[in-house]
């Protein structure tokens, strides 16, 4: 159990979780302690800065969840952060009083190597209700009934890949979400064997996800640091997010011209027809 918590896609994925459950929010003013949830004692200056893991955090905070409940509080140079780690807090928090927490804050790291652009990433604001308004239409209840055959096959298709991949339910279970999500947003068929060239992309992008996202990068403690320029000693960390942009951008733009292109030539058809 503890290595399929370290793979790359539960890495990921609880990277995402991580995203949506850590608030961090900027107290104006000196906030009596008391006021604040419990937590780990930090240091003078650094807080608990040199506490949190730069990777697998999510186990770290799981941890200080089962020692001081499901709201922690954290200080990370003077930046204050808030992990809820159970599924009523986030509901209580996240849902139930939503209108005061629909904000998340600006990772620099993940935006500077092109994660800005994801939608659980974006400021609350128009594009992000907006974004949240078209994902909506083609992903609520009533929609989901459409993508009942494919995810039927998928899920068929899953057993077979089992037997297929030696009984590697990672491997298996990678290949069915990948050929059900690529289905329905881009209708790309995902290779049964081999290597498919876009799941090749998404993976080679996610790569960078949870190491984008996680603590530990001062660029996001101190936004103005993504101002200077790459040659400056210590900025290792511009350098690192173009190599990772790369990736990205690649991962969102080839897929969306194939959908593009696709359209292209069926207006033509249609054009060709009349």
């Amino acid at each position: 159990m503890d290595e399929f918590l370290r793979t790359p896609a539960v890495g990921a994925g609880a990277g995402v979780v991580a995203a949506l459950a850590v608030l961090i929010v900027t107290v104006h003013g000196s906030r009596p302690r008391r006021l604040l949830p419990p937590g780990p004692r930090g240091v003078p200056l650094l807080g608990n800065a040199l506490q949190i893991p730069t990777e697998y955090s999510w186990l770290q905070f799981a941890k200080w969840g089962e020692e001081y409940g499901d709201v922690v509080y954290l200080n990370a140079l003077g930046q204050h952060i808030i992990v809820l780690n159970s599924p009523e807090a986030i509901q209580d928090l996240l849902i139930k009083r939503g209108s005061n927490y629909s904000d998340r804050p600006i990772l620099q790291m993940a935006a500077l190597s092109g994660w800005g652009r994801l939608f659980g990433l974006l400021p609350y604001g128009q594009k992000h209700q907006t974004t949240r308004k078209y994902c909506n239409r083609v992903l609520n209840v009533a929609a989901c009934r459409d993508h009942a055959p494919l995810l039927e096959h998928s899920a068929l298709r899953f057993i077979q890949k089992l037997n297929e991949d030696n009984g590697s339910l990672v491997k298996s279970a990678d290949w069915m979400a990948a050929r059900t999500i690529l289905k329905i947003v881009y209708n790309h068929e995902v290779a049964d064997k081999g290597v498919d060239p876009v799941v090749h992309l998404v993976e080679s992008a996610l790569e960078s996800f949870a190491a984008a996202i996680s603590p530990g990068w001062l660029v996001d403690v101190a936004p103005s640091l993504r101002f200077l320029p790459g040659w400056l000693p210590g900025t290792g960390f511009l350098r690192q997010a173009r190599i990772w942009r790369k990736g990205v951008d690649a991962m969102f733009d080839v897929p969306f011209d194939a959908v593009v292109a696709d359209m292209v030539r069926a207006c033509r058809n249609e054009s060709l027809q009349v």
